[in-house]
C-alpha cells in the first residue's frame, strides 16, 4: 500500500487506547479517500485498476460509515446481501486495511487477549482483534461460509459475539458433488429468512435475479477475454491484485464491477509487452509494501498478471433459478474440491493467461495453502511450468523474512530470464 496509508495509520496510532476517537477519525479519513477515488473513477471509468481501487475503498468506507452492512468471509454469496440493500464487507479485507496502515500489530495483540491461538491465520487474528478493539461499528449481520477455510466458523462467531451481532454459517461440504446442492440451497433459504428478519423487509427474488444477470455478463466477458488479458496484462501493484480478489467475490453482481470489467476487456494495447515476464500468483499477496511488492511494480519487466482467486468464483448462473444457482456456485467452486482439482484448474488458467511461471505464497497459519503446496508444485512441474513456493505472512509484517524472500524470488526470476 502507499506511504499515505502508513502515515494515516501513524496518526491513528496516537488514539489506539481511545477506540471511539480512533473510529471517528478513521471514518472521516476513509470518507475523504472514498470521495477522492470516486472522483478519479468518474474521470477514468474504463480504467480497471482505478475502478477496483474505488470499489475496494467503497467497501472499507462502508465498514465505518454505513449501518446497513454485513461482515462476511470472502466466499459468502454476497449477491443475496446486495439484493437486500446490504453492503457486504469482507472481514479479511479489513485485516488488510489495518495492515496497510501498519496497525495490524495492535489488532493481533487484541486477539491474543481473546485466547486465540497464535498459530491461527493472521487474517482471522487481526479481524477478531479489531472487533474487540471496537474501531469498526457493528454490522447488521456476520456471515461466513466454510468453503476453503475451516477456521471461518470459530473466528466469525467470535467476531459476531464481540460485536453483539447475529451470526450465520453456510456449511458447504467439501467434494463438489451434486448431491450437496440441495443441502446448501436450504441454508441459503435460511440466510434469506435471517436477512428478512434483520431488515424488516420482504426479500425480492426478482432483484436477486437481476443481480445474477449482471454477474453472468461479467463472467462471460472475463471468460471470453481471458487469453487477450494474458497477452496484454494490466499493470497492477500487488495490493491491487489483492483488491481484485476481494471485489470480484463480494461485488460480483455489481453494475460498477461490470463497468470495470468492460473497460478491462476492451482496453487497447498501449505498450509492447513481449519482453515482460508474466506470473500467476497462487493464494493472496501481502497487503503491506515491501521489497517483495516493489519487485513486481508495473514499471518492472516482470508482472503479476492475476491471482487464482480472481477466477474461482466464476460459475455459469441461471437467473431464473437464483438460489439453486448460488448453491451450485458454492459447491462447485474449484477451491472446494481436491488439491488435484485445484492444480488442474490453475494449470489451465496458467495456459490461458500464457504466464511464464507461478508463485505460491504459503500464508503462515493457513493450513489450506501450506498443506497443498507439495502437490501443487509436483503437478506444475510435470507440466513444465516454473513454480516457486515461498512462505510468509499476508498481514503480520513482523513474521516475514523479507530479505530471504527477495533472494529466492530473484533466483527464480533469473531462471525465467529476467
Amino acid at each position: 500500500m502507499s506511504k499515505k496509508s502508513e502515515s494515516f495509520g501513524k496518526y491513528l496510532r496516537k488514539f489506539s487506547d481511545e477506540p471511539e476517537k480512533l473510529r471517528s477519525r478513521l471514518k472521516h479519513g476513509m470518507a475523504i479517500e472514498h470521495a477522492r477515488r470516486a472522483l478519479v473513477a468518474r474521470v477514468h471509468p474504463s480504467s480497471y485498476s482505478t475502478m477496483i481501487d474505488y470499489l475496494a475503498m467503497k467497501q472499507v468506507a462502508s465498514a465505518v460509515g454505513r449501518s446497513d452492512k454485513a461482515f462476511v468471509s470472502i466466499l459468502v454469496p454476497s449477491e443475496i446481501l446486495l439484493a437486500a440493500g446490504i453492503m457486504p464487507v469482507s472481514a479479511e479485507s479489513l485485516s488488510g486495511v489495518l495492515c496497510a496502515m501498519n496497525l495490524e500489530d495492535i489488532a493481533i495483540g487484541k486477539s491474543d487477549q481473546m485466547s486465540l491461538s497464535q498459530t491461527l491465520c493472521t487474517f482471522h487474528r487481526a479481524s477478531a482483534g479489531a472487533s474487540r478493539w471496537g474501531i469498526f461499528p457493528s454490522p447488521k449481520l456476520v456471515i461466513a461460509a466454510s468453503t476453503l477455510c475451516d477456521g471461518n466458523d470459530g473466528t466469525f462467531k467470535i467476531i459476531a459475539q464481540s460485536l453483539r451481532t447475529p451470526f450465520f454459517l453456510i456449511d458447504v461440504p467439501r467434494g463438489r458433488k451434486a448431491e450437496y446442492v440441495p443441502y446448501v440451497e436450504q441454508q441459503l433459504e435460511d440466510m434469506i429468512a435471517l436477512v428478512e428478519d434483520t431488515t424488516g423487509r420482504a426479500f425480492s427474488l426478482g432483484r436477486l435475479s437481476e443481480i445474477l444477470e449482471v454477474e453472468e455478463e461479467t463472467r462471460r466477458l472475463l471468460d471470453e477475454g481471458i487469453e487477450s488479458l494474458g497477452e496484454d496484462p494490466v499493470p497492477l501493484e500487488l495490493f491491487q491484485v489483492a483488491n481484485s480478489v476481494v471485489v470480484l467475490h463480494t461485488l460480483a453482481g455489481s453494475t460498477e464491477l461490470l463497468k470495470a470489467v468492460k473497460g478491462l476487456v476492451k482496453r487497447r494495447r498501449l505498450e509492447r509487452t513481449s519482453d515482460i515476464k508474466k506470473l500467476l500468483w497462487l493464494h493472496i499477496p501481502p497487503y503491506y509494501e515491501t521489497g517483495v511488492s516493489r519487485m513486481f511494480s508495473p514499471e518492472r519487466n516482470v508482472r503479476v498478471v492475476s491471482s487464482e482467486l480472481c477466477w474461482d468464483w466464476m460459475y455459469p448462473l441461471n437467473p431464473a433459478n437464483p438460489i439453486r444457482s448460488l448453491a451450485e456456485k458454492l459447491v462447485f467452486n474449484f477451491m472446494n474440491g481436491t488439491v488435484q482439482e485445484r492444480a488442474a484448474e490453475t494449470i489451465s488458467l496458467s495456459r490461458k493467461l500464457g504466464v511464464d511461471g507461478v508463485i505460491h505464497f504459503s500464508h503462515w497459519g493457513c493450513r489450506q495453502s501450506s498443506g497443498a503446496v507439495g502437490v501443487m508444485k509436483r503437478e506444475f512441474t510435470e507440466q513444465h511450468i516454473p513454480f516457486l513456493s515461498i512462505d510468509g505472512d499476508c498481514i503480520d509484517r513482523s513474521s516475514s523474512n523479507e530479505q530471504q524472500l527477495i533472494t529466492r524470488i530473484r533466483a527464480f526470476l533469473e531462471i525465467l530470464g529476467v
